[in-house]
This record gives structure tokens, sequence and C-alpha cells, in this order.
């Protein structure tokens, strides 16, 4: 359903409707139908008070309207505003220069509809066309009107002017770029350094089956109580890890070394061996060292 306002709909009528090619009499009319419009019917007395119209000429000019088709009618009681709305706001297009166009589309330079996001394509004849990302090609009148203006602009800066904005773009982009590598790096290093931290491998129930957790920031009874609060009291502890390099001894160690053990996503069905192993604390040595540093 297309939906309208009435002071907006009275301002397109009052700013457009020689655009609309509507006379001053159908201008009052079709403003006094708004304005005596209500519970889904206008009041043609209303109508006709106003503008001091008998209603059959009221009816005739309606008429007229219609089969112009400037206006549609829902039935004889009303007028459909909401399309004649639209027919104005078309017009009030049509009306509006690119310039007035691409200043408003420059709003949403981010949205996949903004104006002056397009491609220039060279022809044959040595001209420029201009077309959206979408594929459709501009109107003529719009492209006539960028070649002024492009000219326009171009004949009032100078080429100093020009080299000033690119130097002060390739000084900011230089910036951004110095900036970007700066927090890679910054990130990386802080990747680098070892966390110390828990690693608690528990038991689930019913299931049986085992996982691992790990935390850089929490105690170890803090951590436990998370567990419980996310799996239920009834889990079992089976071992608690203290580490040097949490996340290593975590994922390039623990969840290696038992991924032939996986039963789900994140859940293992470990032997009683396989625990014996984790508790004694000997690996490898790279997984000592990411244990005690």
């Amino acid at each position: 359903m297309l939906y309208y306002n009435e002071y907006d709909l009275q301002r397109k009528l009052a700013k457009l409707y020689k655009e609309y090619e509507l006379t001053k009499d159908e201008l009052d009319i079709l403003n006094a139908c708004i304005i005596w419009y209500d519970s889904g019917e206008i009041n043609f007395d209303g109508v006709s008070e106003m503008t001091g119209k008998p209603l059959e000429e009221i009816m005739f000019i309606l008429d007229k309207l219609h089969q112009r088709g400037k206006i549609v009618f829902h039935d004889s009681k009303t007028i459909d505003f909401a399309r004649l709305d639209q027919q104005l706001y078309s017009v009030e297009l049509s009306l509006r220069t690119l310039w007035d166009k691409l200043l408003e589309s420059s709003r949403y330079k981010s949205h996949s509809n903004y104006l002056g996001d397009v491609e220039l394509i060279p022809k044959k004849d040595g001209g420029i066309s201009v077309y959206c990302r979408d594929g459709f090609m501009w109107d003529k009148k719009d492209m006539l009107e960028l070649s002024e203006r492009i000219k326009k602009f171009a004949e009032s800066i100078s080429q100093e002017d020009i080299d000033v904005h690119n130097n002060e773009i390739t000084e900011w982009k230089k910036f951004k770029r110095e900036q970007y590598l700066k927090q890679r790096e910054e990130k990386k290093q802080r990747k680098a350094t070892p966390e110390n931290g828990l690693v608690v491998i528990f038991r689930i129930f019913p299931s049986g089956l085992y996982k691992f957790s790990y935390t850089t920031s929490s105690s170890k009874e803090h951590k436990i109580s998370e567990l419980k609060d996310q799996y239920g009291n009834n889990i079992e502890i089976v071992h608690v890890l203290e580490t040097y390099d949490t996340k290593k001894f975590y994922y390039q160690f623990l969840k290696k070394q038992f991924s032939t053990r996986l039963e789900t996503y994140s859940e293992y069905r470990l032997t009683e061996e396989n625990i014996q192993f984790i508790k004694s604390e000997k690996y490898p040595a790279n997984a000592m060292e990411w244990l005690r540093g």
C-alpha cells in the first residue's frame, strides 16, 4: 500500500501544478479535495463551499482529470492521493538538475545506488558514454549536463590546485598505510607474546565425553565456576594445567594431539591412557616449552 503526507502533497501541488499541466481551477479543486478528505471519503459539499463551484462542475473537472491520467479514483467518493503524490514526485525528479541529484545522492556514497558511481566507456566515434554500475546508460540530458559542468569546473581550476589536492590525497593514503602496517605489526607482536593462563580438561555428563577449555584472564576458581555455569554442576574437572604460552599449548598441542579422538565438534572420547598422559605433564619438547616456558 502506498502512503502520502497530506501537507507534503499540498506543497507538491502548489509548486508543480503548472508542470503537471493543471489549471488554477483544477489546482484549487484538488487542494480542496485533500483538505476535505476524511475517514476514507471526500466531503464534496465542503469542496463546493471552499471553491465556490457547484458539485456538477467539480465532478466534471475531476472526471476530465481522470481521463487525462492526472488522478485515479478509488471509487465515486475518493481519489487515490498516494498515486497522485507519486506522480508529482516523478515530475519533481524530472525537473531537478543533475547537480541537484548528485548532491543528494552523495549523502549515500556507501550505498549501491550512489549516482556518482559510474563507468565511463569510450566509443568508436571518439565519444565517451556514462553507465551506471548496474549497466544502465545515463539519460542524454544528464550526460550533456555532466559534460557542461565538468567543462565549467575544469576551466575554473588550475593544474597547480589539482596537484595540491592530489598530493594531499597521496600523503593521506601514505599515512593510512603506515597506520595499518603499524597496527598489524603490533597485533603480530601481541600474538607472538606468550600469555600465561590455565588449560582445563573436564568431563561432561551424561555423555561422558571430555572437553578442553582455556583462559588467560581468570583464576582457577573463577574458570571452574564459569564452566559449571555453562555445563552444569555435575561436570568432572579432570586436570588443570598452568601454562606459559596458553594458546599455543591449547591449539598447537592439546587439540592436535587428540584430534583422532574427536567425537563431535568439540567433545573428545578419551581413553584412560590418554587421561594418564595428560596428567603426567610429560610432553614433547615444544609442548613443554609452551607449558613451562
